[in-house]
């Protein structure tokens, strides 16, 4: 019995014994330790992202920091929004929709199909007013060398000054000190349009931006103008009103003149039309901030555009009834009109209208930053728009009489 014991103790000794194996992967992990403390950290290169990349990635920045549902679109550098007009650039955000007038300019948009009157407009977040009849306001009278970013705001949001029940859209200018160096931008463009067209229409643009930093970074200015002109035609037809038919019911009895639709019931208009623009824009801002919690910057902003419409038409009235009509599903599709058998006999209308519109804004706004997180603001602020119109008109034509 003594004996059994003495062989279960001796089974529970354990026995160590020295692999080369293991002694070998030691010695290498401790070199490799020596070796790694005695190397100096590597400093790695920086990469900077610029052009339309970096562009994107500011406006997905805006987008993500926002505590509202909002569409952002940044400048990939000075000047180079990726259209002419602050309308045009706005027209490439999902939900909005450009509204262009005769001339083909962006001059308005829709947010999720609500009129432009139903918007808000601002400037470094301050309300503009409208050259025009209604609270929409004419973007196409900022030019998009002179704005550094802008956002439509698709929800409410308390810090914004006139919001628009739609959304609203605030355009900001550049800022001279969120640049790390000088910058200097000038470009030149020459426009043809209209290529099928009798008289090709022509325009060229120019633009120059300065920013620079003074005194280790705490004073930025910045300083941008632009100019451009245009010009655009037209060869179009036209007419106005209903037509007349005589009517007979199914039992014969007469039912006079019918008035049915027909593609120039009462007249017909032949036009020619010349649209002549220039506009010219100049923004500047100065920015001081001697420390990380002050900040006052001054924006100017001035905007003008004259545009100059020439209106050639031959108009001639077809008041008779047409003769001879073939009516299918309710419309006239063929017959005779008589010229002017009503006195309306052939017109020659000349028009030229005028429309010159000014805008000026001039904001201070300083801000300081408290503890517990609170913030002081003082704005201070002046916008001004003026429009003036004038329409010439002058007809020439023979009439003819009644027999």
């Amino acid at each position: 019995m003594t004996m059994s014991q003495d062989k279960r103790r001796s089974g529970a000794v354990a026995s160590f014994r020295i692999s080369p194996v293991a002694i070998g992967c030691t010695l290498l992990i401790a070199a490799a330790g020596a070796t790694a403390q005695t190397q100096q950290p590597q400093q790695l290169e920086t990469v900077t992202v610029t052009g339309i990349r970096k562009g994107i990635e500011d406006a997905i920045s805006v987008k993500r920091n926002s505590d509202a549902i909002i569409e952002a679109i940044s400048a990939e550098d000075i000047g180079k929004l990726p259209d002419t007009t602050i309308a045009e650039a706005l027209a490439r955000l999902p939900g909005v929709t450009a509204q262009r007038t005769r001339s083909g300019t962006a001059s308005n948009i829709s947010i999720r199909g609500l009129g432009p009157d139903f918007n808000g407009y601002l400037l470094n977040g301050r309300e503009q007013t409208s050259t025009g009849d209604s609270r929409a306001v004419d973007l196409s009278v900022y030019p998009a060398e002179l704005i550094g970013a802008a956002n439509v705001y698709k929800t409410s949001d308390a810090s914004l000054a006139g919001a628009g029940l739609a959304g609203t859209i605030d355009n900001r200018l550049v800022d001279p000190l969120a640049f790390g160096k000088r910058v200097i931008a000038i470009s030149a463009e020459k426009i043809k349009t209209g290529m099928s067209l009798p008289a090709t229409g022509t325009g060229s643009r120019q633009s120059v931006a300065y920013i620079d930093q003074f005194a280790d970074r705490t004073i930025g200015i910045a300083l941008g103008f632009v100019k451009a002109d245009g010009t655009t035609n037209e060869l179009g037809t036209g007419g106005w009103g209903e037509a007349t038919v005589a009517a007979t019911a199914p039992g014969g009895a007469s039912l006079g003149n019918v008035r049915v639709p027909a593609p120039f019931g009462a007249g017909v208009d032949y036009r020619n039309r010349r649209v002549t623009d220039e506009r010219t824009g100049a923004a500047a801002i100065i920015a001081f901030k001697p420390n990380k919690n002050f900040t006052s910057q001054l924006d100017l902003f001035y905007s003008k555009v004259d545009t100059e419409t020439k209106e050639a038409r031959i108009q001639g009235g077809l008041s008779g009834p047409i003769t001879d009509a073939v009516v299918s599903n309710g419309v006239a599709t063929k017959g005779s009109y008589a010229l002017g058998a009503n006195g309306a006999g052939l017109v020659n209308r000349i028009e030229n209208i005028f429309d010159d519109d000014t805008i000026k804004s001039v904001g201070w706004r300083n801000t300081l930053k408290l503890n517990g997180g609170w913030t002081a603001a003082v704005d201070l602020s002046r916008n001004s728009a003026h429009r003036v119109e004038r329409d010439i008109e002058a007809y020439a034509g023979i009439a003819t009489a009644d027999t």
